[in-house]
């Protein structure tokens, strides 16, 4: 039996280091190592999914706001447009009127433009075969 003790003590010997201080630190098991890979390991796969669910309500929320600021652009036109309807009911001024509609649709061309939407060649395509 004292065999096996020096064996153990022999062992533990391996397995303690000493440090820069002078102080004894002993070197993990491969069960606490194993505990701590795996500590590690399920820490960051919950950091990844927190990651995940964070950046995917990032992007939905950026999509509905991005909606909302180009509708908010529109508001103003819409005014120009009912203002323009109002007008012309009285106006006998047909110059005026043609004027007036060319001002708001480049005013509404140029909203949606500054949205990042251009203007594409159409003519004789079958848009049928076109997917948003």
């Amino acid at each position: 039996m004292s065999e096996e003790n020096e064996i153990n003590n022999e062992e533990k010997v391996e397995n303690v280091e000493t440090t820069e201080t002078g102080q004894e630190q002993v070197e993990p098991t491969a069960e606490e190592r194993y505990a701590e890979l795996n500590n590690k390991y399920l820490r960051l796969h919950a950091e990844f999914d927190n990651f995940r669910k964070r950046t995917n309500k990032e992007k939905v929320d950026l999509i509905n706001s991005a909606g909302e600021n180009v509708l908010k652009d529109l508001v103003p036109t819409l005014d120009d447009f009912e203002r323009a309807i109002k007008n012309n009911e009285t106006s006998e001024d047909i110059n005026g009127v043609k004027e007036g509609f060319h001002l708001i649709y480049n005013k509404f061309k140029n909203t949606l433009e500054a949205k990042g939407l251009k203007p594409m060649n159409s003519e004789g395509q079958d848009l049928s075969l076109i997917h948003i």
